[in-house]
């Protein structure tokens, strides 16, 4: 299911606002896009 997916653009708002990152529930991606990990591996 592609909703299960966590993309670079879900990654960068949720980099870009904590309150939304404490709301979203992280459990329910089940895939990583290599985008994504990239955006977040650059998170300090």
């Amino acid at each position: 299911m592609a909703e299960n997916v966590l993309t670079k653009e879900i990654a960068e708002q949720l980099l870009a606002d904590p309150e939304l990152a404490r709301e979203i529930e992280l459990s329910g991606f089940t895939e990583l896009n290599d985008d994504a990990a990239e955006s977040l591996s650059k998170f300090d």
